[in-house]
């Protein structure tokens, strides 16, 4: 089965950690299949600037966040070896099996893709649960910069607690996680984790022992 992991843009700035975490994806493909989804990081910030100051409609914004997803990726590649870029999830999915981590640029396949609505409440958070149930997956890991899913913002309310379990239709409104992720994970029966990508034992406890500090989100 394949393992769908979304390395949220929210690691960039962390330079030695995200390449701790690629080595480590690049380590645990010996034994996984996982195809690497990236988020937008600091190229999608440009997107959202450019969206207020210009006033872009929403499909404009839609698909420039989704070019940025692509810089971010080719950027990814380059921390690990035997990591890999492409345009195509059939690809991607030959190289996973073949114990390569290929970084799944959406642009080619997803930029005039109409089920995908153009918002931002759909995120690359969305777009990796698409992604998951394209390629048969039904486990979707999200890597990022907080421990899961919180009772509040963790990095404004120190009395935050982690939730360790929850239900899709009781996701809304949780802030680490895009809006219409929970209807994705309802429509493609998908289990999603949400971890810590930096720290990584949290991502190799849950692709060995098939759990992990974190959150999981269930259809």
């Amino acid at each position: 089965m394949y393992v769908v992991v979304k390395v949220g843009g929210s690691l960039e700035p962390h330079k030695e950690a995200l390449t701790k975490l690629m080595h480590t994806l690049v380590e645990m493909a010996s034994a996984h299949t996982i195809i690497v989804v990236p988020g937008g990081g600091s190229f999608a910030d440009k997107v959202r600037e450019a969206a207020s100051t210009y006033h872009l409609s929403d499909l404009v914004a839609h698909r420039m966040a989704i070019l940025a997803m692509d810089q971010y990726g080719m950027l990814l590649s380059s921390l690990a070896e035997r990591c890999t870029y492409t345009y195509s999830l059939t690809v991607a999915k030959e190289e996973a099996s073949k114990g390569l981590v290929p970084i799944y640029l959406p642009s080619r396949e997803l930029l005039f893709d109409q089920s995908i609505e153009a918002s931002w409440d759909v995120t690359s958070d969305s777009i990796a649960a698409y992604t998951a149930w394209r390629c048969g997956s039904n486990l979707l890991v999200l890597l990022k910069d907080v421990d899961g899913v919180f009772t509040a913002d963790p990095k404004k309310d120190f009395e935050a607690k982690l939730i360790r379990s929850i239900g899709a239709s009781s996701l809304h409104g949780c802030g680490c996680v895009d809006k219409a992720l929970p209807t994705y994970i309802q429509r493609f029966n998908l289990v999603c984790w949400v971890l810590n990508g930096l720290k990584c034992s949290r991502l190799r406890n849950l692709l060995t022992v098939g759990k992990a500090v974190g959150t999981k989100i269930t259809p």
